[in-house]
């Protein structure tokens, strides 16, 4: 890329500058890193290695203390990493217009994550299988008979509150007796009653 591409004409110009020719003590090749400071004493380059320390969830390995001797539960190896160019500082002077200024940052080398692996013990996969099936069996019948119970508490709960309601106001209502319709005569009438012959 574009830094890739400013790192070369850098070590082109330290090298032009230096007269140093490829076999020369001092040459800066292609695997080579960049000098940290330039001719002036600013700052040109920075390299840098990821450690462990840079990662907050990592936690050193103390085999002292594994006491079930499950070994080192982390997907770190140190021996892994390369030093990587994280910081760079490139003028381009150029002919005939006006220099350059470009600077280069490389967050790569400490945006890693070191996570635990997971230490399961249990690599038995047939008795794991049998014993999910039956698992998934016996949660279907758990839960035929949650929703009963469920349903028989909601009735239960239903009638008290019937119950509840009618003894409430049930004794407030006043219940009128029926009218009598049959015909009585008064005190001192004689008219007889209009079935009577």
């Amino acid at each position: 890329g574009v830094r890739d591409l400013a790192v070369k004409a850098i070590k082109d110009r330290i090298n032009d500058e230096n007269g140093k020719e490829l076999g020369d003590e001092g040459y800066i090749g292609a695997k080579d890193n960049l000098p940290a400071k330039d001719g002036d004493g600013n700052q040109l380059s920075l390299y840098y290695t990821f450690t462990f320390y840079d990662s907050t969830s990592y936690l050193r390995y103390d085999a002292t203390l594994d006491e079930e001797e499950l070994g080192n539960p982390y997907d770190y190896t140190q021996s892994e990493e390369t030093e990587q160019l994280v910081f760079l500082y490139y003028m381009d002077e150029g002919e005939g217009r006006s220099a350059s200024y470009s600077y280069f940052l490389d967050y790569s080398s400490i945006e890693k994550t070191v996570e635990e692996v997971d230490r399961d013990t249990n690599t038995d996969t047939d008795d794991e299988t049998d014993t999910d099936t039956a698992l998934d069996d016996m949660n279907i019948w758990l839960l035929i008979s949650s929703a009963a119970l469920v349903a028989v508490l909601f009735f239960v709960i239903g009638v008290f509150f019937v119950r509840w309601l009618m003894k409430k106001f049930g004794k407030k209502a006043k219940i009128k007796p029926a009218k009598d319709t049959r015909y009585r005569p008064k005190k001192g009438d004689n008219t007889p009653e209009p079935d009577a012959e």
